[in-house]
């Protein structure tokens, strides 16, 4: 996981195939990277990962199908990604 800036936009990567929960070493790079974020002089923010929040997938088998691992994200990132 890392983020860099680009001209007027900050870019945050994640692995969704590593803990990504809170308590997570992750998570806590996740919320001290966007902390950091100057957003007057980076108002854009841009958040990526492999997997994905929300998917049109029939793949329910946890714990690694599609659908367990979009909800786990939801579930521990988007308060997080929306503060």
């Amino acid at each position: 996981w890392y983020g860099l800036d680009f001209g007027a936009v900050h870019f945050l990567m994640a692995s969704t195939e590593h803990a990504f929960a809170p308590g997570s070493p992750q998570y806590a790079f996740l919320e001290q990277d966007l902390a950091a974020v100057n957003r007057s002089r980076t108002p854009w923010v841009v958040f990526a990962g492999h997997r994905p929040f929300y998917v049109d997938s029939t793949e329910a088998d946890p714990p690694d199908g599609d659908q367990p691992v979009a909800a786990d994200l939801r579930a521990s990132l988007e308060e997080l990604l929306f503060a």
